[in-house]
């Protein structure tokens, strides 16, 4: 639902979505327009994906262009996702930090708002049912089932006052898509400092 939002929009831009499962990746890129779906770069949790060897997974970085990104790393972090924008590829992020066991949409991470501002890029929020019951976190295997995706108008943050507004406008833009009501709560100062946090997506 809501592909209509995305007509004549080919990025690049910030996607955030809500996380809950595996699956939810292959959901986001299967939703998406193809000329989007066709430069998608996915924030991937290093110490989920990349720590070790035995740990590193070549196929999300091979299949779906993800790439590492350290939660908590600082300005670092931006470095890589922000010449990706410049390049004209979108960013895949998981604004919750991680997936969710209850399915209400925990509060966000300032990382990605961070991301969007100093890439000056739009934010396009994807809200998504049903994968939680696919494959919960914790499972091994999934079990079919129906999936439903809500994609939003791109959200601009020009005119967010600073990082703990724009964090705010992102999580209410994913509430207003799941039927939740927004919330209005700090983020701590530390997240409006430039070595805030930078990637708070990527999702274990």
């Amino acid at each position: 639902e809501g592909r209509e939002n995305l007509d004549g929009f080919r990025g690049p831009a910030i996607i955030i979505a809500n996380h809950s499962s595996h699956f939810d990746s292959p959901t986001v890129y299967a939703a998406l327009p193809g000329r989007i779906r066709s430069k998608i770069a996915m924030a991937a949790a290093a110490d989920k994906f990349y720590a070790s060897r035995k740990k590193r997974i070549w196929w999300p970085s091979l299949f779906q262009g993800a790439f590492p990104v350290h939660r908590g790393g600082g300005t670092k972090q931006l470095e890589y996702p922000l010449a990706l924008l410049k390049k004209g590829y979108s960013i895949l992020i998981y604004p919750e930090g991680g997936r969710s066991k209850s399915g209400q949409i925990a509060r966000f991470k300032a990382g990605p708002a961070i991301m969007a501002m100093g890439g000056k890029a739009p934010v396009i929020p994807i809200y998504m049912e049903g994968l939680r019951a696919i494959m919960p976190k914790g499972d091994k295997h999934p079990t079919p089932g129906p999936v439903r995706v809500r994609i939003g108008k791109p959200v601009s943050l020009v005119n967010a006052v600073n990082v703990r507004e724009a964090t705010e406008m992102l999580e209410n833009a994913m509430r207003e898509l799941a039927g939740q009501a927004p919330h209005h709560h700090p983020v701590p100062q530390a997240a409006e400092r430039a070595g805030a946090a930078a990637t708070a997506g990527g999702g274990r």
